[in-house]
This record gives C-alpha cells, structure tokens and sequence, in this order.
C-alpha cells in the first residue's frame, strides 16, 4: 500500500542544458541534475541529432517505453491569498483554474530513453560517445551496380 502512495505523488524535471555545438566526434557527460532527496524512479530521454552514430554509458537501464506513463502536471496550492474584512465571497468566481507548468519539449532526432529505480546521492550518470555518421558506405550502397562507372568517370570529383 505504501508503493501506491508514492506512486501518486510524482516531480518532473525538464530542463535543457547549453552547450557548444558537437564536433565530428567526442564524448559529451550528461548527467541529470543532484538532487539532494532520493528518486524512487528516474527517466530520462535523450535526443540526438540524426546525422550522429552515438554509444551511450548510463548507471540506468537503457529501455524502449518507460515503465510508467509521463506525470500530467497537478497543482495542489489551496493559496495563501488575504482578504479585507466583510469579503463577499459569494461573489467571487465559482472555479478559479489552476494547473501545474505544462512544458511542451520540442522533439528532433533519435530519442533514447534511460529509467533507474532508486536513486540516491545523485547517482545517476549518462555519457554519450559520438561521431558523424560515415557517409561514403550510404553513398557507395545507394550506387549499387553502377558504382564502378561511378569511380571510374567521377574519380577526380571526389
């Protein structure tokens, strides 16, 4: 019954992290930000461009569908508003709207998503290694049967 509860209560974190644009290859370290309380289940999901071969290394479990559904935003503040004596509160506005931050993450690229169940000290950690994709194998497949004319009468163009 207590895995229910903690199931209810849940905390998302988008956040995007600037960085110097990627070179023909490299490793970039992309650790999730500390937190200082423990994380009963952690998901991330990395984007990466398509023109790049990437390797990732992750203390989390590399998955296709996280084993849970995203959090929908919920806010739970009551407020903290003061009113003057002899307030009509009946002619106050019946509902007033409130929801939590709704973050809409634009999507490119591959996604590659990670989960890790228990997470303490900050302990999660994900290092990409990257390079350009080789393009002369695509080129070279694409010409099929006509890749020895295509060596023989375009050799001094490449």
């Amino acid at each position: 019954q207590s895995n229910d509860v903690a199931q209810s209560a849940s905390v998302e974190l988008a956040y995007l992290v600037q960085r110097e644009a990627l070179h023909d290859h490299g490793t970039a370290v992309l650790d999730p930000p500390r937190l200082g309380i423990p994380v009963s289940r952690l998901m991330v999901e990395a984007q990466w461009p398509e023109s790049y071969e990437v390797a990732f290394k992750s203390s989390a479990s590399s998955v296709q569908s996280f084993s849970q559904p995203m959090p929908n935003p919920v806010n739970h503040d009551v407020g903290t508003d003061i009113v003057a004596t002899g307030f009509d509160f009946n002619r106050a506005p019946a509902v007033i709207a409130k929801s939590g931050v709704n973050v809409k993450v634009p999507r490119s690229g591959t996604r590659h998503r990670f989960e890790q169940l228990l997470v303490v000290d900050g302990g999660a950690k994900l290092t990409a290694d990257y390079h350009i994709k080789n393009n002369s194998e695509e080129t070279q497949n694409t010409r099929g049967l006509f890749a020895p004319l295509w060596a023989r009468f375009c050799a001094r163009r490449q």
